[in-house]
């Protein structure tokens, strides 16, 4: 097999058998850990850091060493080259870093945050590659496994475990630290991961029809930018895919400082963000599956689509009209729950290109997460320039721009 392969073969399992009970319970509790992990690095500990007075600046560092999650598709051509064939592609890397996690949290155990900052920043760099690494295998087996009629699964598993990781790693790792402590609160994050390096390494992965490392690591270099000139994918899908999710995270933005104006206690606001919100979303996010099953994958984002442009204007009309709080939090878990539906599609079209799932999935998805990171970014710069109103605007012009981009793309043409 050579570079010069044609690069319209999928890697998928030979026969597409049947997902086995194993399969499906890894996917699942890998989509879930990878957010526990996120949470507890991004909310956890930066709360704990910030409890232990640790200066602002110090705890700066720790968030760029998060960034990694925003150059992880540069780190999938090393994913598709190199691993261990006869373990399992997928397997070989999934392995190693959630084995790199688990002494991760060991180490975390053993030392004093504030006392050994030093190491902690260390830890912290490891910690953040490994949860990419971990993030981008888990994707693409995800995208091999499941056939096209079941790719829904795949975006509803991300869904709700990006929910219940938050709640996990975030809100539950919170309170075990207010009441246990930093040794009580490692201990648990340690144990989890040790029972998903056992789940992993028990875990037999199906033969690939294509291996992947017999291309060369320029070649997959390459891919990242000759993946956009394919005649299934193009530049409009790539803007689709940046702004797809832009309204949502303009709005999201500004929901703590838009309810904290409207006399909302920080208990309140974190009882809707953290608990009815989520909760909300894992309800929603199964209605997916039936859907792709019924229509078709276009059918169904140009549909979304223009919900999403109904639920952000009922935010820039209630400027207007000045509707009540709770109508507000009513409009803010409608938007999540839209947005739950949303993604999961937009997934499944986006493992229906992935012919080199790790790297074509992996990139595809990093390009939506900057795309949300970009959005949010902005939001909180622009309060204070055009205030809510203007920004409900900008979040209605974008929501009108990606339906008329997808209109443009899957139905004119």
């Amino acid at each position: 097999m050579t570079e010069t392969m044609t690069e319209t073969m999928t890697e998928t399992t030979p026969t597409q058998a049947p997902l086995r009970k194993q399969d499906w319970a890894l996917l699942f509790t890998t989509a879930t850990f990878k957010f526990v992990v996120v949470s507890f690095y991004l909310i956890s500990l930066i709360t704990i850091l910030k409890d232990q007075q640790v200066d602002l600046e110090l705890i700066s560092w720790v968030y760029l060493l998060a960034s990694f999650e925003t150059i992880s598709a540069l780190l999938t051509p090393i994913l598709e080259r190199f691993y261990l064939p006869r373990f399992g592609k997928f397997k070989s890397w999934l392995a190693l870093s959630i084995h790199l996690l688990f002494a991760c949290f060991v180490a975390l155990y053993f030392i004093n945050p504030v006392q050994d900052f030093a190491v902690l920043l260390l830890i912290c760099g490891v910690l953040s590659l490994m949860s990419v690494l971990f993030g981008c295998a888990a994707l693409g087996l995800t995208c091999v496994l499941l056939p096209s009629k079941e790719r829904g699964y795949g975006g509803m598993f991300h869904i709700v475990g990006a929910r219940l990781g938050r709640m996990l790693g975030g809100g539950l790792m919170l309170w075990v630290y207010q009441h246990y402590g930093w040794h009580t609160t490692t201990l648990i994050m340690g144990l989890l991961s040790f029972a998903l390096c056992l789940q992993i390494l028990a875990y037999r992965e199906p033969p690939a029809s294509l291996q992947t490392n017999q291309y060369s690591l320029g070649f997959f270099f390459k891919r990242l930018i000759s993946f956009w000139q394919a005649p299934n994918t193009g530049w409009i899908w790539l803007i689709i895919l940046f702004i797809s999710c832009v309204p949502y995270s303009l709005l999201a933005s500004t929901f703590i400082p838009k309810l904290n104006t409207l006399g909302w206690q920080p208990q309140q606001i974190g009882f809707l963000l953290a608990v009815i919100s989520p909760i909300a979303s894992i309800i929603a996010a199964p209605l997916s599956i039936p859907l792709l099953k019924k229509y078709s994958r276009n059918i169904l984002v140009q549909s979304i689509l223009f919900i999403q442009i109904a639920v952000i204007s009922i935010f820039l009309v209630g400027e207007y009209l000045h509707f009540p709080s709770i109508a507000i939090a009513c409009f803010i878990v409608l938007l999540g729950m839209s947005y739950s539906v949303l993604l999961p599609v937009l997934l499944a079209i986006l493992m229906d290109k992935a012919q080199f799932p790790t790297l074509d999935s992996s990139l595809q998805f990093s390009v939506i997460t900057f795309g949300g990171y970009i959005g949010g970014f902005v939001a909180l710069r622009l309060i204070n320039l055009i205030d809510y109103q203007g920004i409900y605007w900008v979040a209605v012009g974008f929501a009108g721009f990606v339906w008329w981009l997808a209109y443009r793309k899957y139905i004119a043409n």
